[in-house]
């Protein structure tokens, strides 16, 4: 019985979650969902690549609190940006490769670097 309404509220707060996350005017959900280059990049055994064209802030910041070390690459745009920002404020070991590009992407109600 519990279950249910787990799924159910999960569901709920997820879909509120999306709808009050404001997204780039070309870039819609079903764009986020089927694009790999909106989910942070799988990580190796030594660290974490950051790169990426963004998607949901929340996931990119969860992401950064399960990993201990990043290296940007590529493009890291808006919520990429924004978990680049934030392991850095928090002491994750981050560091940026030659040629990457930090594009940041600024929504109101975004995580702010003090």
């Amino acid at each position: 019985m519990g279950r249910p309404i787990k799924s159910w509220l999960g569901a709920f707060v997820v879909s509120a979650l999306m709808l009050a996350q404001p997204l780039a005017r070309d870039v819609s959900y079903a764009d986020i969902f089927g694009d790999k280059r909106y989910w942070p990049p799988k990580c190796t055994i030594t660290e974490c690549t950051l790169t990426g064209l963004g998607g949901i802030i929340g996931v990119w910041l969860q992401h950064v609190d399960k990993h201990e070390r990043f290296v940007v690459r590529g493009v890291c745009a808006s919520a990429c940006e924004m978990a680049y920002r934030y392991a850095r404020d928090i002491g994750k070991s981050v560091r940026i490769a030659p040629g990457a590009r930090l594009i940041p992407h600024h929504v109101p109600g975004e995580y702010v670097s003090p």
